[in-house]
């Protein structure tokens, strides 16, 4: 692409990925407790969870066990079906639910 036609795609690809942006959410103190309840039942009982978390301006979801609480880094240690890790900061941590 040459001159001005480059500009006005990279303009609209900027556009784009503006309105696609999630701010993190603000939970109120009922959810961090729906959240932390959750968390600690799921370790216990060893129960499959997905967990909704911000990252980069966007909401994702990981599927999986919790493995382990790092207090000292604020992380889960997620483990999926396919044996991959994914650490979480519980901070991100806008929903979980159990599957």
């Amino acid at each position: 692409m040459a001159g001005p036609l480059k500009e006005q795609f990279e303009g609209l690809n900027e556009l784009y990925e503006k309105q696609n942006h999630v701010l993190m959410p603000i939970l109120d103190e009922q959810q961090l407790e729906a959240i932390n309840d959750v968390v600690c039942e799921a370790m216990s009982e060893n129960l499959e969870v997905g967990i909704s978390y911000h990252k980069q301006n966007r909401i994702h979801l990981e599927t999986g066990y919790i493995h382990y609480y790092d207090t000292s880094r604020n992380e889960l240690r997620i483990i999926n079906r396919d044996n991959k890790v994914t650490y979480i900061n519980i901070r991100y941590i806008t929903d979980i639910k159990y599957m």
